[in-house]
């Protein structure tokens, strides 16, 4: 049988407060200083926005979908003219 999980404990509310603890206004310094916010908003960032990396890097169909494609389109060729040619050695022998 299979062993239950010891119980858990619920994370401590010390786990949940910041390591720093900084002043909204001093975040927004940070921010600002850093210029992060212009790199994103202007496209010059290293990374693209979410939006435009889902649409160049998704492929319309997944690796294992497009092997499974080839195979079949080998397969169901091949497979009727071994019927054909099955079909054609029985006539000729009768």
């Amino acid at each position: 049988m299979a062993k239950r999980k010891a119980a858990q404990k619920p994370p401590s509310p010390e786990s949940k407060a910041p390591l720093v603890d900084i002043s909204e206004q001093d975040q927004w310094k940070i921010i600002n200083d850093s210029g992060i916010l212009h790199k994103i908003q202007d496209g010059s960032g290293v990374q693209e926005s979410a939006a435009e990396t889902t649409d160049k890097e998704e492929p319309l169909l997944s690796p294992l979908t497009e092997e499974i494609f080839r195979a079949l389109s080998l397969i169901i060729p091949h497979a009727s003219l071994l019927i054909l040619f099955e079909m054609y050695v029985f006539v000729c022998l009768i």
